[in-house]
C-alpha cells in the first residue's frame, strides 16, 4: 500500500510539471495570436500593429506580402526585456492605403508618422525584413537622428532594380492576364514562384504544414497591394548617402535566391562600421527559418549596440492621435 502511495504522489508530481510546462510553452507559443491589435488613423489609412512590453522599443517591420505576424517568434522573446512593437505597412495584413499606386517614399513617411504616434521616450531599433529592410535602411539615411540602430533582413540590395523591375512586369502580366479570377485565385499562380524564391529548398520538405499556411497568408492579399507594393520597392530611387552615426547590422541567408551577398555588402557600405551575418542553410526568409539563431544574432548585436540605454532618448517632434 505504502509503494502504491509513493508511486502515486511521484506520478502527480511529474504530470504537474508536464502540465505546467505544456501551459507555459501554449502560452508563450501563443503570445502574439492574444494581443489584441491597435490601430492608428492619418487621413483616410489606417495601420494595425501590436504592442508589447516595456523597455528599448523595438519596431519591427515585415516584408513584401507579409504582416505584423511574420515575427511572432521574435516578439514572444523580445517582449521579455523591450518593447517589441510590429506593424502591418500600408495595403498589408489589417492596414489599408495600398489599392492605388504609391511610391516608396511614402511608406518611409508612413513610418516616420507611427514612430511619432507611439509617443517614445527612447529611439527605437528598427528591424526590418525584405522590403521592411529597405524602410529601415532609407528611414536611417532620411532621419539619421531617430533610430537607435538598424537591423536589415534578406533586404534586396542597390543594383537588384532592374531585376526587381523584369519580375513587377511580369508580375503585372500574369496578374492582368487572371483579372478575371478572384484574388485569392490569381495568388493561387504566384505561390510555385514565390515559394521557390521565398524558402529553402530544404525548409520546404521539412515544414509542410508551416508552408501551407504560409500559401493561405499569401493568397489573402489584395491583388492591388501586392502589385502596388512591389512596384513602389522595385521603382525606387537608389540611395547614396553615407549614413553616420547609426549602429548596423546586416543578415541574409546563404541559400537566398533573391538576393547575393555582394548587394548585402554593398548597402552595408553606406553605414560603416556596419556588421554582416551570415545565416546557413536558410533562404530569403531567413529569420523566420531560423529563429532561435537569428534572436541570438540580434541580441548580441543589441548588446554591444545599446551598452548604455539610459542615454538612448528620442526627442518627440509632432503629436497625432492614436485612434
Amino acid at each position: 500500500m505504502k509503494t502504491i502511495v509513493q508511486n502515486s504522489r511521484k506520478l502527480f508530481v511529474y504530470l504537474f510539471f508536464i502540465s505546467t510546462y505544456f501551459v507555459s510553452s501554449t502560452a508563450s507559443s501563443s503570445l502574439y495570436e492574444n494581443l489584441a491589435p491597435k490601430k492608428v488613423t492619418f487621413g483616410s489609412s489606417a495601420m494595425t500593429y501590436v504592442d508589447v512590453g516595456e523597455g528599448t522599443p523595438i519596431i519591427f517591420i515585415h516584408g513584401w506580402s507579409s504582416h505584423k505576424g511574420y515575427w511572432k517568434e521574435q516578439i514572444k522573446v523580445f517582449s521579455d526585456s523591450n518593447r517589441v512593437i510590429a506593424y502591418d505597412w500600408r495595403g498589408m495584413g489589417g492596414s489599408n492605403g495600398g489599392e492605388e499606386p504609391y511610391e516608396f517614399s511614402e511608406l518611409i513617411e508612413d513610418l516616420r508618422f507611427f514612430i511619432d504616434s507611439l509617443n517614445l521616450k527612447q529611439k527605437p531599433i528598427l528591424v526590418g525584413h525584405s522590403l521592411g529592410g529597405l524602410q529601415v535602411m532609407h528611414f536611417a539615411s532620411m532621419y539619421p537622428d531617430v533610430p537607435a540602430a538598424i537591423i536589415s533582413v534578406d533586404a534586396p540590395g542597390r543594383d537588384s532594380l532592374i531585376t526587381g523591375r523584369m519580375m513587377y512586369w511580369a508580375m503585372s502580366a500574369t496578374y492582368a492576364l487572371t483579372s478575371f479570377l478572384s484574388d485569392y485565385s490569381a495568388n493561387l499562380l504566384q505561390v510555385p514562384f514565390n515559394r521557390f524564391f521565398f524558402y529553402s529548398s530544404k525548409f520546404i520538405e521539412n515544414n509542410e504544414s508551416f508552408i501551407n499556411a504560409w500559401e493561405e497568408q499569401f493568397k489573402s492579399n489584395s491583388v492591388d497591394s501586392l502589385i502596388n507594393s512591389f512596384r513602389a520597392m522595385t521603382f525606387r530611387t537608389r540611395t547614396e548617402k553615407t549614413v553616420y552615426g547609426v549602429p548596423a547590422l546586416f543578415v541574409m541567408g546563404s541559400e537566398d535566391r533573391f538576393i547575393s551577398q555582394d548587394q548585402t555588402e554593398d548597402y552595408g557600405s553606406l553605414f560603416p562600421g556596419s556588421q554582416l551575418k551570415i545565416i546557413s542553410g536558410a533562404g530569403h526568409m531567413s529569420s523566420e527559418e531560423q529563429p532561435d539563431y537569428f534572436n541570438q544574432l540580434l541580441e548580441s548585436f543589441i548588446e554591444v549596440a545599446l551598452p548604455n540605454r539610459v542615454t538612448n532618448k528620442l526627442v518627440r517632434v509632432t503629436d497625432v492621435g492614436e485612434e
